[in-house]
């Protein structure tokens, strides 16, 4: 993934700039315009570095996909997957930017700069602020107006998303949901896993807070995970429709073309298990 020899610092720096500039230019574009963003991300890249660099040294192996460097390292190592996959989030990035008013863009660099450093050396957040992005570009393209980014309740926590459309404001709340159904034996066990984890993080956020009226609360769960294995479960996230609060869960998708190329839609479950059900009886 990275050569073992070591090149001087600055160079390297400058090797971050290539690869952000062209896997990810949308979100180059929003963190490596300000100048103590882009010292931050430099910085934080090189600190990466310097961890595979160390354990390479060791003769161990480093395949990590924990972190956006990790991704970027990935694609430009003959990654397909990861190369579609980079280019669907800047995509991403580049499309909700463009619904943004200008109000908004401070709140959005900061979002994204946390996509991209937000993580330790064995972990990763890039996925809840991926989420999000993500759900804030779908909910502008469908008419609602952007409110706020990180919208601060009564109670005084924050919200991810206030939006308007029409008379009425919507309080967006995205929440990641690694699927492991190796750990899940039955519909019923993946609904009552569900339903713990949608009910507690509800009530973290909600306690206290006083709603104003033409106002509605939205949790948006994404499923990440071995969506495929989602099937045997339907019937269990359907349930949760009777949820007013709660959205359809979304899930983030990959399909591969009868040419072999990769392609990375965000859509609902129902919808990515209705495609995967066409695509196997195509074959």
């Amino acid at each position: 993934m990275i050569n073992r020899a070591e090149p001087a610092r600055q160079e390297v720096a400058n090797d971050a700039v290539s690869l952000f500039e062209h896997y990810l230019p949308e979100v180059w574009a929003i963190v490596g315009s300000n100048a103590r963003y882009r010292k931050k991300v430099l910085e934080a890249y090189l600190h990466r570095y310097d961890l595979v660099v160390n354990t390479l040294r060791r003769n161990a192996s480093f395949s990590a996909k924990a972190t956006i460097f990790d991704l970027i390292w990935e694609a430009s190592n003959n990654g397909e997957p990861t190369r579609t996959y980079l280019q669907f989030m800047n995509e991403k990035v580049g499309s909700f930017r463009s619904l943004l008013q200008s109000q908004h863009n401070s709140a959005f660099r900061q979002l994204c700069l946390d996509m991209v450093l937000k993580h330790s050396d064995t972990g990763s957040e890039y996925k809840n602020h991926f989420s999000e992005i993500a759900v804030g570009e779908m909910l502008s393209r469908h008419q609602f107006e952007l409110v706020q980014i990180e919208y601060e309740l009564t109670n005084r926590r924050k919200i991810d998303f206030a939006f308007k459309k029409e008379s009425s404001t919507f309080l967006v709340e995205v929440y990641n949901i690694d699927f492991a159904s190796d750990l899940i034996d039955s519909s019923r066990g993946l609904r009552d896993f569900l339903e713990t984890r949608l009910e507690k993080k509800l009530n973290e956020k909600l306690a206290g807070a006083d709603i104003a009226e033409h106002t509605q609360v939205a949790l948006v769960p994404v499923l990440w995970g071995t969506t495929s294995a989602l099937e045997p479960y339907q019937s269990a996230l359907k349930e949760f429709d009777q949820y007013g609060i709660i959205t359809p869960f979304m899930v983030f998708s990959q399909y591969r073309a009868t040419d072999g190329r990769y392609q990375y839609m965000f859509q609902t479950a129902a919808e990515y298990l209705d495609n995967w059900r066409s695509f196997r009886v195509a074959k």
